[in-house]
């Protein structure tokens, strides 16, 4: 009877409108007025999405001074505790916004550390070596990290995040909307090279 509820409650929760995010829902880097903005949906523990940023990072790194990029944090629920993550990430961006991308780069580089042994570990220990890993990426302390992990509304707020990126229809990670037009064919890329050539096609 206690999973019947448990069921209702989460499809009345799904069936609920997406709140308004405020600010607006990402991570904005670039210009404030541009072109072209490549808004990116990603999953801490992704090894589809960890594959794909460095190309696109590198990419907007050589070209931010016209190209937006708005980093959008999806945790997929076939992904073991990636809503834990994402919530430490979300602290950490509304928090101490210059270190966010640090925690990004990090969690990408080390996320094998709890997709390997997350079957293992109960909740409490995800969240202790979540609040870990935070730390080594950020230098932001263990316990401020580990008591964001139980806040209500960094919990809310990373709740709304992702209702947003459900409501873009997004179903898996990575994947891109350019100028809020989704863009498929881009799903794939992992090298420099990729980008350079997507762009020039759109600038020719």
């Amino acid at each position: 009877m206690k999973l019947v509820f448990l069921l209702l409650g989460v499809l009345a929760w799904a069936q609920q409108p997406t709140p308004v995010p405020v600010p607006a829902d990402g991570f904005y880097l670039g210009p404030v007025s541009t072109n072209y903005t490549i808004d990116v949906f990603y999953d801490h523990l992704c090894s589809d999405s960890k594959d794909a940023f460095p190309a696109l990072y590198q990419y907007w790194t050589a070209n931010q001074a016209w190209l937006g990029m708005n980093i959008h944090i999806f945790p997929l629920p076939y992904h073991d505790f990636s809503f834990v993550v994402a919530q430490a990430g979300r602290y950490i961006q509304q928090n101490y916004p210059t270190k966010f991308m640090n925690f990004v780069t990090y969690m990408f580089n080390y996320q094998y550390i709890i997709l390997n042994n997350s079957p293992s570990w109960d909740f409490p220990t995800v969240q202790s070596k979540v609040a870990g890993l935070t730390n080594q990426a950020t230098g932001v302390a263990y316990n401020e990290v580990l008591s964001a992990l139980d806040d209500s509304n960094i919990n809310m707020s990373s709740r709304y995040s992702y209702k947003y990126s459900s409501s873009r229809t997004m179903t898996g990670t990575p994947l891109y909307l350019i100028n809020d037009v989704w863009v498929p064919e881009v799903t794939d890329y992992t090298t420099y090279s990729q980008w350079v050539s997507f762009f020039s096609g759109l600038n020719s």
